[in-house]
């Protein structure tokens, strides 16, 4: 996982690039699991999930 992950998440909620793609690195492999349907991977569907990820990463309320 992600070392600092408390850092990464302020640095994603500013927009920051490169940690936003760290976030998406380290939970890909969730976003793979439910990409597959019916035992196939919709690429759609994943673009979706991760558009959605970055589009809703600033929403991020942070308590500190």
């Amino acid at each position: 996982m992600i070392e600092n992950f408390d850092e990464v998440i302020c640095l994603a909620v500013k927009k920051d690039k490169t940690a936003i793609d760290k976030i998406i690195k380290a939970y890909m492999p969730l976003i793979l699991k439910y990409t597959f349907v019916k035992g196939k991977m919709d690429e759609d569907l994943r673009e979706i999930i991760i558009m959605k990820i970055i589009k809703n990463i600033s929403k991020f309320k942070l308590d500190y």
